[in-house]
């Protein structure tokens, strides 16, 4: 996906050829789910043009192409029958710019493979590549393939599972699309290279650390390695921002950290900045989830309260664990997220606490074998790891996050490329980038020796996931 300078053949026609972007909403007023994909790849693309470096022209391109790539799905734009071809020939006749075309008639390898009808492949042959659009096609394809397919960004792992589990029995289109991933991966891979050390972002238990126990000694020192090679390293934890803040101060770790899954960013000074929180209708949320016999937390910027059938052994558990220990008073302030106490096996209440945050209108997640947690709509640890980023005006995509869990994924959504470490669930690590050894041992020092010592390229070539 390299970035290559604006060609004065191919001048920009952004006045001209998006007259076409009023028209998306009656366009696809009865697919609203291949809508939401379009405007995500086109808000994916402005973190691409970002990490890419972009100007103003050549960032309008992609936003359009990302924007129009689907296009041709719209029943009123059939012609041949074959989405990339039929968009790419609605924007011609529009008097798109070439390049947004030519990005669009091409984007994800369409066009290519024996799979397709004769007819097609013929259209594609009249029709010779751009040279000055490839990276602008490669750019659309990441874009595509990070924008779920029904609204939403996801990891790359995400979204093959997803298409795997759409098309149990199309043996042919699944192993097309392990191969594409693997092909974005390797481009994206490149890119990231180029650009040099990735911020890290790093969940703590279960992924640096096993819960209870003391940071090894070797990924202490890999984080000061890589520190000292000019590399950042944020945390990014469900635990209270007082606890995460002590983890940091304990580590050498400067800057800002994720607390409370991402409702909120803890900086250097104790100061909390928080990002989101559950509204008014939280109070009765806790009060349905006591009454189902769960012991609930109650994470406040001030502290934690114990609610609901909550025992000492879970409050000193949280001391054992690192996590500030549940206050026995009521405190003020909004609430940062709910977190119940409830075994992974314990499969009929899951699905109680799922349905309730549902109806509250709540994301929930597993973070542990042990714990559930409940937080505002679309918030998770990738909130405060962004306003974290821009903060230090880094680009969003010149990242690894690195976790363990579910309520990892929203992270792994936000960042360049995801690590998950052996001792995760299966479902996680299907989702990830890289593999790596478990906490256990001590996988993420493994992943920072080969950043520093070989670059992304090393890391992906040591710890590249199958797809």
């Amino acid at each position: 996906m390299a970035c290559s300078v604006r060609n004065e053949r191919h001048p920009s026609r952004a006045g001209e050829g998006c007259k076409w972007e009023a028209q998306l909403e009656a366009l696809f007023a009865k697919n609203l789910a291949r809508l939401a994909h379009l405007r995500d790849a086109a808000a994916l693309a402005m973190d691409v043009a970002q990490l890419l470096g972009l100007g103003v022209e050549d960032r309008e391109r992609l936003r359009r192409a990302a924007l129009a790539h689907d296009l041709g799905y719209a029943p009123a734009l059939y012609q041949t029958g074959y989405h990339p071809l039929d968009g790419a020939l609605f924007l011609a006749s529009c008097g798109e710019d070439p390049l947004v075309v030519e990005a669009v008639l091409r984007h994800s390898r369409a066009g290519q493979g024996e799979h397709l009808p004769e007819a097609i492949r013929k259209a594609y042959a009249v029709r010779p590549p751009v040279p000055e659009a490839a990276w602008l096609v490669d750019a659309v394809t990441f874009c595509d393939w990070r924008a779920a397919g029904v609204g939403g960004r996801v990891s790359l792992g995400e979204r093959l599972q997803d298409i795997l589990l759409r098309h149990p029995y199309d043996t042919a289109k699944a192993e097309r699309a392990r191969r594409l991933v693997a092909e974005v991966r390797r481009s994206f891979a490149q890119l990231l290279h180029a650009h040099g050390l990735p911020w890290i972002v790093a969940d703590i238990d279960n992924t640096l650390l096993a819960p209870g126990g003391e940071l090894p000694q070797q990924v202490h020192q890999a984080l000061q390695r890589y520190q000292d090679a000019g590399g950042c390293l944020t945390l990014a934890s469900g635990k209270h921002p007082r606890s995460v803040l002590a983890h940091a101060h304990d580590w050498g770790l400067s800057g800002w950290q994720v607390a409370a899954n991402g409702t909120c960013a803890v900086g250097p000074d104790a100061r909390v900045e928080v990002l989101a929180s559950l509204g008014a209708g939280a109070e009765a949320l806790v009060e349905a989830l006591s009454g189902l016999g769960l012991g609930v937390a109650v994470y406040r910027v001030d502290g934690i309260e114990p609610r609901g059938a909550w025992q000492e052994a879970y409050s000193a558990a949280f001391a054992r664990y690192g996590e500030l220990r549940p206050a026995g008073e009521r405190l003020p302030g909004p609430i940062l997220k709910i977190l119940v106490v409830l075994h992974e096996e314990e499969a009929e209440r899951e699905a109680k606490v799922r349905a309730l945050a549902q109806e509250a209108k709540c994301t929930a997640c597993r973070s542990d074998r042990q714990f559930m947690e409940l937080l505002p709509q679309g918030c998770g640890k990738g909130t405060a790891a962004r306003w974290i980023l821009d903060q230090a005006n880094w680009p969003v995509l010149a990242t690894i996050a690195v976790g363990d869990n579910e309520n990892d994924a929203h992270l792994f959504a936000l960042c360049g490329l995801s690590a998950v470490v052996a001792n995760a669930p299966a479902a996680v690590q299907a989702t990830a980038d890289l593999l790596l050894p478990s906490c256990h041992q001590a996988g993420v020092a493994e992943l920072l020796k080969a950043l520093v010592d070989g670059g992304v390229l090393a890391a992906m070539e040591r710890f590249s996931a199958t797809p």
